[in-house]
């Protein structure tokens, strides 16, 4: 089964949201399917889709303005799948986007989330937990995905990319 990560970049204009992306990538270059089958991702693919991230990424920085440093929201079910996978976020964000600044952070609200699934959850909170943790003010702590649509719209001088796993 092929594991993709979502990111959404959202404008905020006048507490509404405007425009969203989605950028998908695969987890890993080389990933197996069955224990003697394993499929790789062709350098064309991997240049065809360096080629659409950054197109995209200079439409928003000149019509909208978002610029490096880059704020990453990392959510628990994001954070869960790359300890499946041993991957590293911070290096292959910076790989992905084409910029050593980034900023991964995360909110109370998905801490607490991946802390109520117990020792399922133990790895991704605690790969939660070194990351800087942008101040929410809920309580109690809701849902993750409403946590960072709340702070989207809230902080909306600040631009985020928000990190979560498609099911």
């Amino acid at each position: 089964m092929i594991s993709i990560i979502q990111f959404s970049l959202f404008y905020i204009k006048n507490a509404m949201i405007c425009h969203k992306i989605f950028l998908f990538f695969c987890l890993k270059p080389s990933f197996q399917i069955e224990k003697k089958h394993t499929c790789k991702i062709s350098d064309k693919m991997k240049l065809t889709r360096h080629k659409f991230v950054r197109r995209l990424l200079n439409y928003y920085r000149h019509n909208f303005g978002i610029n490096p440093p880059f704020v990453i929201l990392i959510d628990g079910t994001f954070a869960f799948e790359s300890l499946q996978w041993q991957i590293q976020i911070d290096e292959q964000l910076k790989s992905y986007l084409e910029t050593n600044q980034i900023v991964c952070s995360t909110t109370l609200c998905a801490i607490k989330e991946t802390e109520l699934l117990g020792k399922i959850g133990h790895g991704a909170m605690l790969i939660l937990k070194q990351y800087q943790i942008v101040k929410c003010d809920h309580y109690p702590c809701i849902s993750a995905d409403k946590c960072f649509q709340n702070l989207v719209v809230k902080h909306s001088t600040n631009k985020y990319f928000i990190a979560s796993q498609v099911s």
